[in-house]
């Protein structure tokens, strides 16, 4: 849990940087700075084209990362709705299995298949992403789940005659938030490293 506090405080404090200077810095072209060196303006320098590489990298970085936070929260909230519903038996073997098989997929190879199809966009990045990243979180959030709804404390409280709903809200979904903080800051990193290789 600590781990993944320090990986929140991370990602939260790049965003910010990424997105004060999309906002406040100056994206312009300055001819007359082509390749210059760092300096207190520019402390990246300047590319070829005149580009402030400061300003530039930020804004690919607020990039990076709102592509990968958008995959993140949609392929979480999809999963956990998923692993919820699913219960054991000829349902999980029916809906999950299929799931399975998109595991041996990576995002690079499902990005290049969508951009061959349509052309690039960061729509389809994301797509890509959901397509690997809700098969594995599927079946890791519903194994922990399963495993919860079979612990001791649960079991007595579906004999003393607690709802489904109430075991959800208070015995089931308060264990998973350690889970789903690690299982997000993962998703995060995994994100943005294939955003760049779809992008190479």
């Amino acid at each position: 849990m600590r781990r993944a506090k320090i990986g929140a405080s991370i990602v939260a404090i790049l965003l910010l940087i990424g997105l004060a200077s999309s906002i406040l810095g100056d994206s312009s072209v300055d001819v007359e700075r082509m390749l210059s060196g760092p300096s207190p303006s520019a402390p990246f320098g300047y590319d070829r084209e005149g580009r402030n590489l400061l300003v530039w990298s930020s804004k690919g970085l607020f990039l990076s990362l709102s592509i990968a936070l958008e995959a993140t929260v949609v392929s979480m909230a999809l999963s956990l709705v998923l692993s919820l519903l699913v219960r054991p038996g000829r349902m999980s073997a029916i809906v999950l299995a299929p799931m399975d098989s998109f595991r041996i997929l990576p995002p690079i190879v499902i990005g290049i298949f969508l951009s061959s199809i349509s052309g690039p966009g960061g729509w389809k990045i994301v797509l890509a992403l959901l397509f690997s990243f809700i098969p594995i979180v599927t079946r890791t959030f519903w194994l922990r789940i399963e495993e919860i709804r079979g612990e001791e404390h649960v079991k007595a409280a579906r004999n003393f005659g607690m709802s489904e709903g109430r075991i959800l809200f208070i015995h089931v979904l308060p264990h998973l938030v350690p889970l789903l903080s690690e299982e997000a800051i993962s998703l995060i990193l995994s994100s943005i490293l294939a955003e760049a290789s779809l992008s190479y």
